[in-house]
């Protein structure tokens, strides 16, 4: 019938159970979110037919639900949302042994059931936020924190995520574990800031806990450089631009 498929992996891996990964490869056009997924891609033959595009944010989901944020709006010093895993468990446990005066919220599936009980119950929020709700803890949060899943056995690791759009669409202030892709995309020190460990991690927090008005004016100039270029719909442009090529 001549009609183009196209598949958009937003995934670190491939090898989830039921899933029918040649199938997927059959596309005409397949867009992987993850940049070092490229080599594998050409390595199966399919340099022609895959492209890289990156992630983003819903327009319809992911915005300021506040108009103006206030002292009394915050609900947390620092926040963090996202599903546990092993490798998340050490910046959320460093960070809170570095910092336990301040208020650490996290939000997330499993986090309950693998912290250690006492730091679970201080911790942890809720398994799950979504829609205005979940653009909304991100707007009360003074810092968000971005970290991702950790390091696979084939050494893929993720270098942003949904969550690198989404915080600064949401009008949040972001730290992100530094890398090289997450500065293609927001300017270090002017729009968000960037963390290799938990030391430097904890002492951004530190600043930036006591700097309330530089935290604002680098959210909105986030928030600004997010809006609109890296909504879904833009990156829905961009595939339809490739599959026209």
């Amino acid at each position: 019938m001549d009609i183009k498929t196209v598949c958009f992996w937003p995934d670190r891996d491939f090898d989830h159970s039921g899933v029918d990964l040649e199938g997927l490869l059959a596309s005409d056009l397949f867009i992987t979110s993850k940049s070092f997924q490229m080599p594998w891609l050409a390595e199966r033959g399919l340099a022609a037919r895959s492209a890289f595009v990156a992630h983003g944010y819903d327009p319809d989901a992911h915005m300021p639900i506040l108009r103006n944020v206030t002292e009394n709006d915050y609900t947390a010093d620092i926040r963090y949302i996202g599903n546990h895993s092993p490798a998340k468990q050490c910046w959320v446990e460093g960070l809170n042994g570095a910092l336990p005066d301040v208020n650490l919220r996290v939000i997330g599936n499993r986090w309950s059931s693998n912290l250690p009980r006492p730091l679970s119950q201080r911790l942890v929020e809720a398994a799950s936020y979504h829609a205005a709700n979940y653009a909304l803890a991100i707007q009360t949060a003074r810092i968000n924190i971005a970290v991702h899943w950790g390091k696979a056995p084939n050494g893929w690791e993720d270098h942003v995520s949904t969550r690198t759009f989404e915080i600064p669409a949401c009008g949040g202030f972001m730290l992100h574990i530094d890398n090289d892709e997450v500065r293609q995309y927001y300017d270090v020190g002017t729009e968000i800031d960037v963390f290799s460990d938990v030391d430097e991690l904890a002492d951004k927090c530190r600043y930036y806990l006591k700097h309330d008005e530089t935290r604002r004016r680098m959210a909105r100039k986030a928030h600004e450089r997010c809006v609109p270029a890296y909504s879904y719909h833009s990156r829905a442009l961009e595939i339809g631009r490739m599959l026209r090529s």
